[in-house]
């Protein structure tokens, strides 16, 4: 099988950044959600999952995303997208997660 989804993660004391990087689809989304989610604990305040690599996302992708959200309220962790592509801003806004998510463009 070719590796078509890849998480990064960097933790810089309280702070953590998640690269996303090829496609989020359902084939990747059981062990992307168990490796997402296990990187949130209480030492950690801020997330930032950075999306302007993820080429793809499909609904159990989203799936992903909002587990990750769910998962970071429940530890009182703050979550940020950052520089999502347009293909996958137009995912966010089609599918009205963009209200849920704080999304954070390059200025």
């Amino acid at each position: 099988m070719s590796r078509t989804f890849e998480i990064d993660a960097y933790r810089k004391q309280r702070e953590l950044l998640i690269v996303l990087r090829g496609r989020l689809i359902q084939d990747h989304c059981q062990d992307a959600k168990t490796r997402l989610v296990g990187l949130i604990n209480p030492k950690i305040d801020q997330v930032y999952v950075h999306l302007g690599e993820l080429a793809f996302l499909d609904s159990a992708g989203l799936g992903v995303l909002v587990g990750l959200k769910m998962a970071s309220n429940k530890n009182r962790v703050r979550l940020s997208l950052l520089s999502p592509t347009s293909r996958i801003r137009d995912v966010l806004r089609v599918s009205k997660l963009d209200t849920i998510f704080e999304i954070r463009r390059p200025t």
